[in-house]
């Protein structure tokens, strides 16, 4: 059985609250079918957070469909595609 191609897709994403919006990417990484590959989240006084996520989905997705994807939560700053491979 052959294994899908994916596509390693690397963001940084600021949220506006810590917990809401890595539980909300997370969700959503999951719910679209996408693989967790790495995370890495710094929090800031103010509840805030950066996260580095990079997760493998199906190749042909396209990195700006990603990020759209996860730029749609109202707890959510900014999303950037940070790498592609």
């Amino acid at each position: 059985m052959m294994l899908p191609s994916t596509d390693r897709v690397e963001l940084s994403i600021s949220v506006h609250d810590a917990y809401d919006g890595l539980v909300r990417l997370l969700v959503d990484a999951q719910r679209f079918g996408w693989t967790l590959t790495e995370l890495q989240a710094t929090s800031r006084p103010d509840s805030s957070a950066d996260i580095r996520l990079v997760v493998a989905a199906p190749q042909g997705i396209g990195r700006d469909v990603i990020a759209a994807r996860l730029a749609r939560h109202p707890s959510v700053a900014k999303v950037v595609v940070a790498r592609g491979a």
